[in-house]
Order: structure tokens, then C-alpha cells, then sequence
């Protein structure tokens, strides 16, 4: 489906413009005219490029309340256009008010609400955006909704039992890793000191133990600056759109 700008009159003979999808000029005549507009110019336009929006500015919470919303908003009979608009307004995070804003001003040019939400990917998923387009192909947006809801609702509680069970098998193998690192660095050097000492040969597995621990006493710096280097690139790789993509599907 392409994207039109036109110039139409309506009944008054008033010029109005705007965009709107359509898959032809002669649809969007069509279109135009059940809004009553009689259609006089139009151009096609490219494609817009998908936005996406900032990683982590915009909470799985956030979409459910959304979805939420919409559902009762579609239960009540008011119009998608009444509803975003409402809920622009409504909405705390200043990053989705604006993607609402943007979802709004889409309907409002002609295209659906799955066509304007696709356009956001890092925010509806291509399951959400499918089951939001058959809901309105089918006239069961309502209870897409009410399927879509749920089903983040579960998702959001599957994480949090997820984060729960790891976080105590993280701490324990933080401090596992702290006292491995304690003992080779502080108490081994110590130990070793006795065993030198005698002048005898050591025992590979003690030559090794040694030798790891003489690298992480004199390679600190080395392996500290690994470690910044390796963060500072996970964090300048979800600054871009491909790689804050990646990063929310491995999160997901």
C-alpha cells in the first residue's frame, strides 16, 4: 500500500490537504470521497523509514496500560481518533505521548492503526501489529485487544518470576567470583612464597595456580580496561537503531 499527499475540496468548496495509504489513486479517490471530499491533486511519496523509538524510554507496563485503553475505548464506541487523542493527553511518559501523537496523526491521514503502528517496531512487536490488522479486517478489534492485554500481562509476570529466580544465583556467583579472586591474588602469593622457598620442583597444577595468579596481580589494568572497553561498546551499540533492536529481542 502506498502513501498519497492530496489536495481535495469538500462540499463548501474549501481546499483541504493531507496523506493518506492507499493502493491506487482511484482507492483514494474512493476514500476521500466517503469522507466527502472531492479529490482535484495527488502525488505519491515514498516510504517513510520504520521509527524507532529510544531503547528503554518506553516500559512493557506502559504498552499494556495502553492496550488497556484502547480496548475500553473500543468497548465504548468512541473513535480510535477520539481515543489516541484522549490518551496523548492522558499519557505520563513524554516519549510514548509522542508516539501516540504520531499513531494519531497517521489515522487521521487515512492509514490503520496496525499501518501506523508498524512503523514502530521496537514498541509493537510484528505479533502485536498482525493481530491488531486482523481484529480490524475481521470487526473483533475489541477483542484483540482483550487477547493482546492478557497476553503482555503474562508476559510481564513471567519476567518478574524469571528476575526473582536469577537474582539470587547472580549475587552467589558474584561473590564466587570475588573469593576466587581474593584467593589468587592475595592468599596464593602468600602460600607460593613457602613452597619457592624449599627450591624443589612444583607440581604443574601449582605452576599453573601461579602463574594465574602473577597475571591477574600484574594485568589488573589490562583486564579493567577489557572490561570498560566491552561496556562502553554494548552502550554504543544501543545508541543505534539495528543494535537496540537486537539488544530488546535478546531482552525479550
Amino acid at each position: 500500500m502506498a502513501t498519497f499527499t492530496y489536495q481535495a475540496r469538500d462540499e463548501f468548496g474549501k481546499i483541504v490537504r493531507g496523506a493518506m495509504s492507499a493502493e491506487s489513486e482511484d482507492q483514494l479517490a474512493g476514500k476521500l470521497s466517503n469522507l466527502g471530499y472531492v479529490l482535484t491533486r495527488t502525488r505519491m511519496v515514498k516510504e517513510k523509514k520504520k521509527v524507532l523509538a529510544p531503547s528503554g524510554r518506553i516500559k512493557r507496563k506502559d504498552i499494556i496500560m495502553f492496550t488497556h485503553h484502547l480496548n475500553t475505548i473500543e468497548a465504548s464506541g468512541i473513535s480510535i481518533r477520539v481515543g489516541l487523542r484522549d490518551l496523548a493527553e492522558q499519557t505520563e511518559n513524554e516519549k510514548f505521548r509522542k508516539v501516540i501523537e504520531n499513531l494519531l496523526r497517521d489515522v487521521e491521514g487515512g492509514a490503520t492503526l496496525s499501518e501506523a503502528m508498524d512503523k514502530y517496531p521496537q514498541i509493537f512487536s510484528e505479533l502485536y501489529v498482525s493481530m491488531i490488522r486482523a481484529g480490524e479486517a475481521t470487526g473483533s478489534l475489541e477483542d484483540v485487544l482483550s487477547r493482546l492485554a492478557a497476553q503482555l500481562e503474562w508476559q510481564e509476570e513471567t519476567r518478574g518470576i524469571i528476575t526473582q529466580a536469577v537474582i539470587y544465583p547472580a549475587f552467589l556467583l558474584t561473590a564466587i567470583i570475588g573469593l576466587i579472586i581474593i584467593v589468587i591474588t592475595v592468599l596464593v602469593p602468600r602460600i607460593m612464597i613457602i613452597y619457592t622457598t624449599t627450591g624443589s620442583p612444583l607440581p604443574l597444577p601449582t605452576r599453573i595456580l601461579l602463574s594465574t595468579s602473577s597475571f591477574f596481580r600484574n594485568q589488573w589494568i589490562v583486564i579493567l580496561a577489557g572490561l570498560i572497553v566491552s561496556i562502553i561498546t554494548y552502550k554504543m551499540i544501543g545508541r543505534t537503531p539495528g543494535g537496540r533492536l537486537q539488544i530488546d529481542r535478546l531482552k525479550a
